[in-house]
């Protein structure tokens, strides 16, 4: 952990500052992460009250993603991503007020806004300094996407092993110092994103925000590569969800907690995931920084037709828990990597006026498609089951692969080279 954060040298570019930092405000957050339902509700808050925290999560989101992407293209990427330090900090301090629904909606609508002003800000900062820094390998910005991931990784390891011991040793007072922990955390972050600079773009000092606007949206919707990063990352988005949500019951089922506890054998669990999305981007990063010559799009068409492999495998109901932990493991390693490799694609090829807008308008679409994927799991799943959603993620693959191959097809019209 120590070469990462050892990024005073000025041999450092800021743009991989930039990605260290912010791989560790995500690593922060899972801290929280394996814990945070645990502690609200032993706090004696109800699944309905989780709920609507949720809600008030989501349609903060929903409504506010696209907007604060502007205010980033418009304004001050770097002004975004401090923001959302303090908004984070504020988040996880609040939380400790639980069981207060009051105090706890505010937090989440504070979190909701402090995610939605650090996604797009903090790729359009870091990618504005790669440009401003004139980096001679074009994958340079894959290399800092997967390095984000690779700290954040370690962070969902820590968390998975913290989560466990607290769970098997302590009561809800040893969750309310982790939630501490992690607002104190948010405070020296902040302090070493301000030390580095805005990068001085082109940009005019005097932008009317309804023309940029209509400029914004007319660039996405007009432009192919575009609409297939949409397409792209919304499907990823939608693969996401059952992982998300429906992971913790798929191994309680298993009836393996019967001889460990649910809390340390779940906690243990998430690290492995954790631990293999680790290694899966500690390669590639390495890989993709030595290999100029890498098919950057050939390999996201394979880890999909991988993912799709391993959605069809957990739709058949075997009880090897081994074998499942196996699948889950390749399942967390191969989604961080397309979903990079999405979202990084992109950015080689943007338009450094509107990068943040653009990302936030990609995560609100995710969102939706997500919400209308959620909703079809609602009406079936009692009927289908777990496996049954599985089987539907594999066909979500299909439609990804063919916005893959699509999406590589145009960059080779266009002659880009490491497609």
């Amino acid at each position: 952990m120590r070469k990462y954060l050892n990024i005073n040298k000025l041999s450092q570019p800021y743009s991989k500052q930039i990605a260290i930092l912010i791989g560790l405000f995500h690593s922060f957050r899972l801290l929280t992460g394996a814990v945070g339902a645990l502690f609200f509700l032993k706090r004696g808050l109800s699944l309905k009250d989780l709920a609507l925290l949720q809600i008030v999560f989501s349609s903060t989101s929903l409504i506010i993603n696209y907007p604060t992407g502007l205010l980033s293209d418009i304004y001050s990427n770097r002004a975004c991503v401090l923001s959302a330090c303090i908004f984070m900090s504020a988040y996880y301090f609040l939380c400790i007020f639980a069981p207060n629904m009051t105090i706890l909606m505010l937090a989440h609508f504070l979190q909701a806004i402090g995610l939605s002003l650090m996604m797009g800000a903090s790729s359009s900062w870091m990618f504005s300094w790669c440009v401003d820094e004139q980096q001679e390998n074009k994958n340079y910005i894959n290399y800092l996407g997967h390095l984000e991931n690779e700290i954040q990784s370690i962070g969902g390891i820590i968390s998975g092993v913290l989560g466990a011991i607290l769970s098997f040793i302590f009561q809800e007072n040893g969750y309310v110092y982790v939630f501490l922990i992690t607002s104190t955390l948010m405070i020296p972050l902040f302090f070493k994103l301000m030390c580095i600079p805005k990068v001085q773009t082109k940009k005019q000092k005097e932008v009317n925000i309804f023309s940029f606007t209509k400029f914004s949206l007319k660039n996405n919707f007009c432009d192919k590569k575009i609409i297939l990063f949409f397409a792209a990352t919304a499907l990823i988005t939608a693969l996401y969800q059952p992982v998300f949500h429906f992971w913790q019951p798929f191994f309680k089922d298993f009836g393996v907690s019967q001889a460990i506890n649910d809390n340390v054998l779940l906690g243990l669990c998430f690290a492995l995931f954790s631990l293999t999305k680790y290694f899966f981007n500690s390669y590639i990063r390495l890989k993709i920084i030595k290999d100029k010559k890498i098919k950057i799009f050939k390999l996201s068409i394979i880890l999909t037709m991988m993912l799709f492999c391993i959605f069809l495998t957990l739709a058949i109901p075997f009880k090897s828990f081994i074998l499942c932990c196996f699948l889950f493991c390749l399942l967390h390693g191969s989604l961080s990597i397309v979903s990079k490799i999405i979202n990084d694609q992109y950015l080689k090829d943007s338009h450094e006026l509107n990068v943040a807008s653009t990302i936030s308008l990609a995560e609100v679409l995710g969102r939706l498609f997500s919400l209308g994927v959620l909703w079809f799991i609602y009406f079936t799943i009692n009927t289908i089951g777990i496996n049954g959603i599985f089987f539907c993620s594999s066909i979500i693959c299909i439609f990804l692969l063919l916005v893959l191959n699509l999406w590589k097809k145009t960059h080779n019209k266009q002659g880009v080279v490491n497609a």
